[in-house]
């Protein structure tokens, strides 16, 4: 498996665009799945510390998920 996920999130609609270019402008690999649902996580292997990327996912989570 070359890919490592951590976890699916529905975007608010208006901040796709933006969404997208946070998370892979840091470090993240961002996947649509459907309508506004999007899958991140990160390209395996990666030399980048994945502890670091969980933490910012999560964070990307709570800035831009429609919950």
């Amino acid at each position: 498996m070359n890919y490592l996920s951590f976890g699916k999130i529905a975007v608010k609609p208006d901040q796709i665009d933006a969404f997208i270019q946070e998370g892979q402008s840091k470090g993240l690999k961002i996947t649509h799945v459907s309508a506004n649902i999007y899958e991140f996580g990160i390209q395996l292997p990666t030399l980048m510390d994945q502890n670091h990327l969980r933490k910012t996912a999560g964070l990307l989570g709570l800035k831009y998920s429609t919950d």
